[in-house]
């Protein structure tokens, strides 16, 4: 079944976003995008994603032989299934030209259900309401905050501004490059609460505004953008290694009164950005890394480039007050969202039934984080029992689904982002690691990402990567357990003198596979250890991706061989 993706006539090159007008007690705001394409092939419709959007002004420009040519709106048509808005246009836009610009004013609703542009409320310390601002675009919201070609491989190039209260913070996935005063009054303008208990810094529509600019961000994906806005406080320190000739600047915003929660996390998030950089032989790719504190936030985290936002409970850590179980929760959702800066920001999957190649990599390479800052932990003997654990029991039953499901519509996307994609995608890696060496398995990583930086990739292309660094046809080793259902039993039966017969099925908790559910051959590594009394056990590595082999495992008795 085909994608429900947009035409292809246009790709975005480029987004210069305002938001401004912000009322907290309508729950709306103004936006102004001035969006740059690449001409792809001749249309007459410029097709965007848009969800709860009102587009008020549209003005569409062609440069054509170095002439810069207005092209009249027709139309304006919103499919609201699809989330979508249909451009129509009076005259073509032709093949030849070089570059489109449309320049929208739009109107949009701050939501109350943790996604898009959207409103947190919490408590200060001294008991008052108070609000934040903030976005969660992943995996298809970036279309409730602004017209936008909302596809994980449309990647473009975003300049944010957003005009606030003056008392106000506000930070993005860059640094700001400019605080001012709008030259306007009118236009621009930020209204806070004009009846009831102050619920944010301004007190009425008059209130005293700032605009603040931001650098350009690199090339990425639209569910990558962020933006924040409240009263914040932040712990700051820097990296011990250099990028680009200076410590790299890492903060913990948090709202007033909880910054000192943010240590942990702050000194976690230091010390992974280099560990990371080394690992995957790219430097960390931009000027600063925050990250924000949410009081009311719908997951664990979210990765977005330079400003990852997190749940309370999975960034901040009182060390009077917390468990200190809580403390790896908090060091191993720090690692994972870091991980993600590389695997998943730098290269993208090139669309959601490949989620996985996300989550599951950053699953495993944040544990693997913390096992090196924390080894002392063990925390991979607790993710054997427990995360992979829960993947086995989640994948032993029929209604299980692969680590690599089929997506043509962005509705379905929310339905994989469960333990089989992170759990199963995890284990699978962990698997794959440690067969392969993790100093070579994170080599042929490495090579993947500066392969394809900046840009999307596939599944296959990681297996490529790795193929070629490690000499084994990776591919064919995982084909299977991505793409397939379930996963196997091995019974093992000692036969006579030195040898051992091995056969795979499938793993039903009920045990009832029937023969069409058992078609599936995986391959399977093992390591084989064999001791006799008083002797050091010796080992070897072997694997089998046949229904059933014998293999050699151990010399005539006394000795006992161990899988």
């Amino acid at each position: 079944m085909a994608r429900d993706t947009l035409p292809s006539s246009l790709k975005p090159t480029n987004y210069n976003l305002s938001v401004y007008d912000i009322d907290i007690d309508q729950f709306l705001f103004k936006g102004r995008v001035v969006i740059k394409f690449d001409v792809n092939e001749a249309t007459k419709t410029i097709d965007l994603n848009a969800k709860d959007l009102k587009l008020d002004s549209v003005e569409v420009k062609a440069d054509v032989t170095k002439t810069e040519v207005a092209i009249d709106v027709d139309s304006i048509d919103y499919n609201e299934k699809n989330d979508t808005v249909a451009i129509a246009l009076k005259s073509e836009i032709p093949a030849n030209a070089t570059s489109v610009t449309a320049t929208i004013l739009y109107s949009g609703v701050i939501q109350q259900n943790m996604s898009g542009f959207y409103k947190s409320s919490y408590k200060d310390p001294e008991g008052n309401d108070k609000i934040q601002l903030s976005t969660q675009f992943e995996a298809t919201d970036a279309r409730a905050a602004f017209p936008c070609m909302d596809e994980p491989n449309l990647k473009a190039t975003f300049d944010v501004s957003i005009t606030v209260p003056e008392a106000w913070e506000v930070i993005s996935n860059m640094p700001v490059v400019a605080s001012k005063a709008p030259t306007d009054g009118k236009k621009g303008a930020s209204k806070g609460p004009t009846k009831g208990p102050s619920k944010g810094p301004a007190d009425g529509a008059d209130a005293a505004t700032k605009t603040v600019t931001f650098d350009t961000t690199p090339k990425m994906s639209t569910y990558l953008l962020a933006w924040a806005c409240g009263e914040f406080e932040y712990v700051e320190d820097f990296t011990e290694r250099s990028y680009n000739g200076r410590k790299l600047p890492v903060r913990v915003y948090t709202t007033k009164g909880l910054k000192e929660q943010g240590l942990f996390a702050l000194d976690v998030t230091k010390k992974v950005i280099d560990l990371f950089s080394d690992v995957f032989e790219i430097d960390y790719m931009l000027p600063k890394m925050d990250l924000l504190a949410c009081h009311e936030f719908s997951h664990g985290a979210m990765e977005n480039w330079g400003l990852i936002t997190y749940r309370t409970t999975a960034v901040l850590f009182d060390e009077k007050t917390s468990a200190a179980a809580y403390k790896q929760r908090v060091a191993y959702v720090v690692a994972h969202e870091v991980a993600h800066q590389w695997f998943g920001d730098l290269v993208t999957m090139d669309w959601w039934d490949e989620l996985w190649l996300n989550e599951g990599f950053a699953t495993w390479v944040g544990w693997y984080a913390v096992d090196r800052l924390f080894p002392d932990w063990h925390v991979f003997t607790a993710f054997v029992a427990e995360n992979m654990e829960e993947a086995l029991q989640l994948d032993s039953v029929r209604a299980s689904h692969p680590i690599e499901v089929p997506v043509t519509s962005a509705k379905d996307i929310d339905q994989i982002f469960d333990a089989i994609s992170y759990l199963k995608g995890a284990s699978t890696i962990r698997m794959l690691g440690n067969t392969l060496g993790v100093d070579t398995f994170l080599k042929g990583v490495a090579a993947y990402l500066k392969k394809h930086s900046y840009g999307n990739a596939h599944t296959a292309d990681l297996w490529s990567s790795i193929s070629e660094v490690s000499g084994r046809d990776v591919n064919t080793l995982m084909e299977s357990w991505i793409t397939k259902i379930g996963y196997p039993v091995v019974t093992v039966t000692e036969n006579e003198g030195s040898t051992a017969t091995l056969k795979q099925n499938r793993f039903l908790t009920t045990g009832d596979a029937k023969p069409d559910e058992d078609e599936t051959l995986w391959w399977v590594p093992l390591e084989v250890s064999s001791a006799g009394p008083g002797e050091e056990a010796t080992g070897n590595s072997d694997s089998f991706n046949v229904r059933e082999t014998s293999i050699s495992v151990f010399r005539p008795p006394p000795r006992q061989a161990v899988f």
